[in-house]
């Protein structure tokens, strides 16, 4: 019998599956959306973790270890990870700033600032400086699917030895190795279980099972309306002794294969009923807080709509184990059903196109499977729905960044649209947007002296499945239920909210299988959805429309046109985009290359690509760095 048919009817799902050879094979279902029935519980002593920016891209949570000396370490919130690992200070020394080379998973090169310098073609952890600058060493791989070097396989010939923070096993009494076989504290590294996982962002880690003791800084767990100190002795962790990440994980995620997590000890210390959280990411100043065992209504607007777990089905054991048939429904993976814009100005919305291609052999139609991750500095989406952003946005591409380059002051213009079912997820576009530097961390200007910035959009081919990181997450609240493998999501309360503590009238337990208020999605056809990974992936040819830009060595700037093959941005004959979020210069229908284009009076998008004209947010930009001209973004 097929292993996934075996695993699906062994979880209940109701399933008669099947699994097709193409790389995005789907799962044939009957399964029916999730219902929920239960009386939401009122309650006012969950445990609210208050996170911290490190930068403004990812959040960390700083926790007291050991014992006598105590060491004061703040690992990053991670929630595709179950495990939290430390990195063992015997296998890495404290990064300075001579061996710092600090990058995202675009590889963006972080300053002290964390405004961070995108680099061409590589794929490292999503790590910025908080107090103290974080390393990742550079991923050298080989891709299965090509003869050139590529970031995209799984082959390191490199691991980071360089961390932004250590643990020290010898200063605490406590510490000692621990058996995940014999459940119990063993003598020597020797006999403790060792320890390797990757996960979904290709961030890894390996080492060995520790223990010590652990102190978590909450608030609301009592009357007092005060923080206060949850002690946990004998707190299982992972002692990395090797990664591709300088700094540690707080692992939230959902564990594998009948495992734990950290939620896990806070059910087993009875201060919540089930494995389960909620997340709310500031995007103003104030907390960001991690909610465990229930929910803050404050948190969301509208409404919140549940979904279940989708299965992932990895024939590549990279990140499932062959134990389990390469089959799991353990990480956060929801379905995007659309994308579109929406302007402020007017209010008028674009709905993108349903079907979606990677420019090279996959294609489909939404909804797609997207895992979600809290260490990934970028949204990874298909192909063809990135360029139709890009033309609304008149982003430019610039090959020497491997990345979209827009003018900041877009930033208030209007939303990126995620439909999610009937769910609409509106990401203002300035959580989509980070500052362009050079390698000095000096911002770029354009020649009318707006700010530069970086689209934090890219193309999911290298990964062979999309992934919606840190700009996904802070523009949504978020409840899982690791139990019910179930996640909620719903439009953030971005507004400015009160202490956890004065607002324990508006938090509810998740119970095992129900999350408080979440009402049924309205998608059937995702029943039928899994996210499979690709044995192989392609680092395709970068895109050569002609809202592109090449940086040259001298500072000399050139911009490419796109050739014969030019892209039609909606699929529909080469009818331009409506450019909601821009002020046209051009309204005329443009054509080239036997694609013909028209652009909306509402204006501001480059005509089906491979049209040319002067439209968009500008009619003549340069990149200015040190009073020189580094980058021409004009469109003839």
């Amino acid at each position: 019998m097929n292993p996934l048919l075996i695993f699906l009817l062994l979880t209940n799902c109701c399933l008669a599956a099947t699994i097709s050879s193409d790389a995005s094979s789907q799962i044939t279902s009957t399964q029916s959306p999730t219902t929920t029935s239960n009386t939401p519980e009122k309650t006012s002593n969950l445990p609210t973790l208050i996170l911290t920016p490190a930068g403004t891209l990812v959040w960390n949570y700083t926790v007291i270890v050991g014992s006598e000396t105590l060491q004061t370490l703040a690992p990053r919130l991670d929630i595709q990870n179950p495990d939290v690992f430390l990195l063992d200070n015997r296998y890495f020394t404290m990064c300075t700033d001579e061996t710092t080379t600090s990058s995202s998973s675009s590889s963006a090169s972080s300053s002290s600032s964390s405004e961070t310098t995108i680099k061409k073609k590589k794929r490292e952890d999503a790590s910025v400086t908080s107090s103290s600058a974080e390393t990742s060493s550079t991923i050298t791989t080989t891709s299965s699917s090509s003869s050139s070097s590529s970031s995209y396989s799984t082959s390191f010939s490199t691991v980071s030895r360089c961390a932004s923070q250590v643990y020290f096993m010898t200063r605490s009494s406590q510490s000692a190795y621990w058996s995940t076989t014999l459940m119990k504290i063993v003598d020597g590294i020797e006999n403790a279980t060792e320890y390797y996982r990757m996960l979904m962002n290709y961030i890894w880690s390996k080492g060995r099972y520790q223990v010590d003791d652990f102190i978590f800084e909450v608030d609301g767990i009592d009357d007092s309306k005060s923080s206060q100190n949850v002690n946990f002795t004998d707190f299982v962790f992972v002692g990395a002794n090797a990664s591709n990440v300088p700094i540690g994980s707080l692992g939230i995620g959902t564990p594998m294969n009948g495992g734990t997590n950290l939620i896990s000890r806070f059910v087993e210390g009875k201060y919540i009923s089930s494995n389960s959280y909620s997340l709310r990411l500031t995007r103003n100043e104030g907390d960001s807080q991690l909610v465990l065992g229930g929910i803050n209504k404050n948190h969301y607007i509208g409404n919140l709509t549940v979904f279940d777990f989708i299965p992932v089905y990895d024939p590549t054991y990279k990140f499932v184990p062959e134990s389990l048939n390469g089959i799991s429904n353990t990480f956060p993976v929801l379905p995007i059903s659309r994308f579109g814009v929406t302007s402020n100005p007017s209010g008028d919305s674009v709905l993108f196109n349903a079907e979606y291609s990677d420019t090279t052999t996959h294609t489909g139609t939404y909804p797609r499977a997207a895992v979600l991750d809290s260490r990934t500095f970028f949204n990874y989406i298909p192909y063809s729905t990135l360029i139709e952003i890009a033309i609304e946005l008149n982003a430019y591409y610039v090959d020497s960044f491997g990345a979209w380059l827009v003018d900041c002051t877009i930033k208030e213009s209007g939303t990126i649209d995620m439909y999610f079912g009937d769910l609409e997820i509106n990401i203002p576009i300035g959580d989509l947007l980070m500052p362009a530097t050079d390698e000095n961390g000096t911002q770029l200007t354009f020649e009318n002296g707006n700010e530069a910035c970086i689209l934090r959009v890219l193309p999911d081919y290298s990964y062979g499945y999309s992934l919606l990181g840190t700009p996904f997450l802070k523009s949504v609240f978020l409840a899982v239920d690791h139990e019910g493998r179930q996640l909620a999501i719903a439009n953030l309360n971005d507004t400015d909210i009160e202490s956890p503590s004065d607002n324990e009238d508006q938090q509810y337990e998740i119970t095992s299988g129900y999350i408080p208020f979440a009402i049924t999605n309205n998608l059937t056809s995702y029943a039928a959805l899994t996210l499979t990974v690709p044995s192989s992936t392609s680092d395709v040819a970068n895109y050569t429309g002609p809202n592109t830009a090449d940086l040259l060595s001298n500072g000399d700037i050139i911009r490419t046109e796109g050739g014969t093959n030019a892209y039609s941005a909606n699929g529909a004959g080469g009818v331009a985009l409506s450019g909601l979020l821009g002020t046209t210069t051009n309204s005329n229908a443009l054509s080239a290359s036997g694609y013909t284009g028209t652009s909306s009076s509402k204006g501001g998008a480059a005509a089906a690509y491979g049209g040319r004209g002067s439209v968009g947010l500008f009619e003549r930009c340069s990149l200015y760095f040190a009073g020189v001209v580094l980058m021409c973004l004009s469109i003839l």
